[in-house]
């Protein structure tokens, strides 16, 4: 079915489990496998294979944590849980 779409999608299979977390939704970084696609009025003018680069996000992330020198403040929760639920990314 035609679709008069512009714009990007991210699409992902392959959920590493050990990186589950009960809240939110699941950003592509915890996938194996990440493309994005991106449209022109329904028509798929470019698609990038992102699953290298997610690798390095996974790294990076590794070492991030929510505690911050004990216990994280209102704002860092609130900027934590932000992150959790959105849903859009930039190229």
């Amino acid at each position: 079915m035609p679709l008069a779409y512009t714009g990007g999608l991210v699409v992902a299979q392959g959920f590493i489990r050990s990186l589950y977390v009960h809240m939110g939704f699941h950003p592509a970084w915890k996938y194996e496998e990440v493309h994005e696609l991106v449209f022109e009025s329904g028509h798929l003018i470019s698609e990038s294979d992102l699953s290298s680069r997610m690798v390095d996000v996974r790294k990076k992330a590794e070492g991030d944590t929510m505690q911050i020198n004990g216990t994280p403040s209102k704002k860092e929760i609130e900027v934590w849980i932000a992150e959790c639920f959105r849903r859009d990314y930039k190229r």
